[in-house]
């Protein structure tokens, strides 16, 4: 039912396409500022709440609100950042084939083993991803090579072993969602998300949103996590400061992998 409703939510990308626009369209002014200056923005909460930072843009809002809707989420990270294209490309939509690139780049989960993110709690930097692959399907866990494309789909999924340091291995499940000028894909856990012997996250209770927007500035990259956790005193700060440091780690490898088609 839960498979079936977002599923429905999915199907409305289709009236939700379209071009490049300005920054200040889609952001409201306070953000604007803190963007153009900083490059980006963090937000964390937690108990009964909506998210704060969504983009003015349908595209994105329709999946972030089913998932909203749907899961009811007890702890909401959401990071945004302003990727920054090289000056002969500012204020260019991209194109085509940039946009088919940077989809193909993003979807090579192999290229997540080994990125750092910033433990608050060790206070230096860690792995993330001890190991990631793409596979076949989650009963048998055969490993596939990263996916490629040569025609932008409206929408595919796959599946992924990640063994990361603080929750272990587990499957995911990848759903990729494109309009004109974003490209958008949802993080689901398959299995429960564990922190020691402590079960802390069931299956499919935990949601990670990132969608890239095309705009005259260069991109900017809007991430949000939903998680539905168990409560476990002394656990979910970390959980919170640990989704909030991994984004940081997701951004520094979307940049990577952006610098290789806008620089």
């Amino acid at each position: 039912m839960k498979k079936q409703l977002c599923i429905s939510f999915f199907s409305f990308y289709f009236l939700f396409s379209s071009y490049a626009t300005s920054l200040s369209e889609i952001v409201s002014r306070e953000n604007l500022s803190l963007l153009l200056i900083n490059s980006k923005i963090i937000n964390v909460t937690t108990g009964t709440v909506q998210p704060k930072l969504v983009p003015e843009h349908n595209f994105v809002k329709v999946f972030v609100t089913a998932i909203q809707d749907q899961l009811k989420p007890a702890i909401i990270v959401e990071n945004v950042y302003l990727y920054r294209k090289a000056s002969s490309k500012i204020g260019k939509s991209w194109t085509e084939i940039e946009q088919l690139k940077l989809f193909n780049e993003i979807r090579a989960l192999s290229t997540l083993k080994g990125i750092e993110y910033y433990s608050a709690s060790r206070k230096k930097m860690r792995t993330f991803y001890e190991d990631s692959f793409v596979i076949d399907k989650p009963e048998t866990k055969n490993p596939l090579p990263d996916p490629t494309d040569l025609v932008l789909p409206k929408e595919t999924s796959l599946f992924a072993w990640q063994k990361d340091l603080t929750f272990g291995g587990n499957i995911y499940r990848y759903d990729y969602k494109t309009s004109d000028n974003s490209i958008l894909f949802i993080q689901t856990n398959l299995t429960t998300l564990s922190y020691g012997i402590f079960p802390l996250v069931a299956k499919e209770n935990l949601k990670s949103l990132v969608c890239i927007i095309d705009i005259d500035e260069g991109l900017l990259l809007y991430a949000v996590t939903f998680a539905r956790s168990s409560t476990v005193p002394g656990v979910e700060g970390k959980i919170k400061d640990s989704f909030s440091n991994r984004t940081e780690a997701i951004y520094k490898w979307f940049a990577t992998k952006a610098d290789k088609i806008f620089m």
